[in-house]
């Protein structure tokens, strides 16, 4: 009987070790990705924009949609690239399809999310990897949009493209179907970079 009782109280230290150990390094590992300025999933609210319809939706508002979508996270999800669906962009910086790309550390792998009017179209493995994570606190397209559209001026764009990818923005004005003048803004701060 002594035996029984010293066996399962062993059992029980080791359950309670094992449980504080998980939730204590959890926590430490959480907080390094944060101080490291590596992405995380964000907990922020969903702060992204949509038309009327909410057929047009802004890239914010795609990520938070993408992440609703997803069939495996992990506490190591990264966020890599957005970006439009070949200039379907309008001028407010809204597009009715998104492509979101994360990457799982753990799983060495990267994950692409498409959304369509406000909804996921589909969710694929993808190759892309060596992107560098993006920021949790980037601006959303709609003022990248506008601050690209500032240098923009004397140009007639006929359709906008726009992809946000290491922290940068870069919101393309195509004046025909193969030129186009790039703009660089800066996710984290909302300022103008350069144009090309």
């Amino acid at each position: 009987m002594k035996n029984r009782v010293l066996v399962l109280g062993l059992i029980l230290v080791a359950v309670v070790a094992t449980g504080a150990f998980w939730f204590f390094s959890k926590d430490k590992e959480e907080g390094q990705n944060v101080s490291q300025g590596q992405s995380v999933v964000s907990d922020e609210p969903d702060t992204g924009k949509a038309d009327e319809t909410g057929d047009f939706v802004s890239a914010r508002r795609a990520y938070f949609i993408a992440l609703k979508g997803a069939d495996e996270w992990d506490s190591d999800v990264k966020l890599l690239q957005i970006n439009d669906f070949l200039g379907t962009s309008r001028k407010d910086g809204l597009s009715p399809r998104w492509r979101v790309l994360f990457f799982f550390g753990s799983k060495n792998k990267a994950y692409e999310v498409n959304v369509f009017h406000g909804k996921i179209l589909g969710q694929n493995d993808s190759k892309a990897k060596n992107l560098e994570p993006i920021s949790n606190k980037w601006i959303d397209s709609d003022k990248a949009m506008m601050e690209a559209s500032k240098h923009f001026s004397g140009l007639s764009c006929q359709k906008y493209e726009q992809k946000l990818s290491g922290n940068v923005w870069q919101v393309k004005c195509f004046t025909s179907k193969t030129e186009y003048t790039t703009v660089s803004i800066d996710a984290l701060t909302g300022k103008f970079i350069d144009i090309d």
